[in-house]
């Protein structure tokens, strides 16, 4: 069986559809697709099948980046062609894990931060503790087309049925260059053969691809590289190592039209050489010594996101919100409780701290939701939601013992339907929220 009708099974477009609408519940286009799923995704399966789809353009916009002065360019996509994309990335993934060498860890089944922190933390106890912190420049939007193209032939060189359409997936441009100054075009959105979109479904795979033959030069040197997508670091013993690795780096990227910011360039650098002692910022992780604690951007981030999950203009859904919420919170705990953990070996809790002050910081916004939503629970219940608590000693109790969220979603409805019939009455407080 080709690739193209192993794409074009139903269960695979299904599953597709499934993850694209699991990461934007709240999307005014997933809503409208979720409205007739069957429906919508037979007719996009019949479309394909005919070689009669073609990706849209996409729908550019520039993110404020926290503490930069410089925006994040996304390149945004409609739905039916994240379902395509996701699609793609389904059937060839298997066939690019011979790429993934042990040093890459990004977006890679069963490796994640944690197993690169991990990796970094028994080499610095091997006494590897001098760090080359590398930096590429605008690594998504240098990749060069033709070169992606070959590696993308190479690796399925049995079976190209895909071909067309990973080529249209990879030149596609924005379509709204009208909202950009010229400057910003030029900037941001470079037309031509280089590039592919910061944010993608397939752009995680070929970031790997592209930079696992830079992964096997620097491992056959003899360096100790640890790589999650486009951000790397190199653990040496000395600092005669670590220029070194910097100027191998730099040449094997130079190869494939990469550059990597200057070594010790400004007053903040993004390529320099340092210790664990002096301190570094990896994966959203802050190394002081043997002190781990998520970084200040990282921090930032998610009150932003916390914001955003109980702001009642952006997540009017009640339900959702909650579950959104809930999510949001879990993973971010689960990130950075490796961090909690190798404190706690050195006696540390510093990261208790933080999980309490964010802890509070949920706290402060939930409540205010539930006002803004005229949903206000009683003090005693309130302290017994246990859905978004962070606080580490019970983080691993809390989590098994969340109920499903399919569970928690049922429940949120009868209590909501009883809301609304008591509200009938002119009762305004609710209790046995949890």
């Amino acid at each position: 069986m080709s690739l193209f009708n192993e794409f074009l099974k139903k269960r695979n477009l299904r599953l597709a559809w499934n993850t694209v609408a699991s990461h934007h519940p709240n999307s005014a286009e997933v809503q409208k697709f979720k409205s007739d799923s069957d429906r919508n995704l037979n007719l996009l399966r019949l479309s394909l099948k005919k070689k009669l789809f073609a990706f849209s353009d996409y729908r550019g916009c520039l993110i404020p980046q926290s503490g930069k002065k410089k925006p994040r360019p996304l390149k945004i996509p409609p739905v039916i062609d994240r379902i395509v994309q996701k699609s793609l990335s389904q059937v060839i993934e298997p066939f690019f894990a011979d790429l993934n060498l042990p040093c890459s860890h990004g977006y890679i089944s069963g490796r994640s931060p944690a197993t690169a922190l991990d990796q970094m933390l028994k080499l610095r106890d091997q006494g590897y503790k001098i760090v080359l912190e590398a930096d590429i420049k605008n690594f998504f939007d240098s990749v060069d087309h033709v070169r992606l193209t070959d590696l993308i032939k190479s690796v399925l060189h049995f079976d190209d049925s895909l071909m067309v359409l990973f080529d249209a997936a990879i030149k596609t441009q924005i379509g709204n260059p009208e909202e950009f100054s010229s400057e910003e075009l030029l900037e941001y959105f470079p037309d031509g053969n280089i590039g592919v979109p910061q944010g993608g479904i397939l752009s995680p795979l070929f970031a790997n691809a592209y930079l696992s033959s830079f992964d096997h030069c620097m491992l056959s040197e003899g360096f100790k590289v640890i790589r999650y997508a486009d951000d790397f670091v190199v653990l040496c013993k000395t600092e005669q190592e670590a220029l070194r690795a910097y100027d191998i780096a730099r040449d094997k990227l130079q190869s494939f039209k990469l550059m990597l910011h200057p070594l010790n360039e400004g007053e903040n650098p993004k390529t320099r050489i340092t210790t664990f002692n002096n301190g570094f910022c990896f994966l959203g992780v802050q190394f002081n010594g043997r002190t781990l604690t998520c970084s200040r951007k990282a921090m930032i981030k998610f009150k932003e996101n916390i914001r955003e999950r109980t702001d009642v203009r952006e997540s009017p859904d009640f339900i959702q919100s909650i579950l959104n919420l809930r999510r949001s919170i879990e993973s971010w705990a689960k990130s950075y409780s490796f961090c909690h953990a190798e404190n706690l070996k050195v006696g540390n809790r510093e990261m208790e701290e933080i999980f309490g002050h964010l802890d509070s910081y949920v706290r402060e916004k939930l409540v205010a939701y539930l006002k803004r939503c005229d949903f206000v629970p009683s003090k005693r219940e309130f302290e017994n939601i246990h859905y978004y608590r962070l606080r580490i000693p019970r983080m691993k109790q809390m989590l098994n013992e969340c109920e499903p969220l399919e569970k928690l979603a049922l429940k949120v409805r009868r209590r909501e339907k009883k809301y609304h019939k008591v509200k009938r009455y002119g009762v305004k407080t609710l209790s046995g929220v949890s």
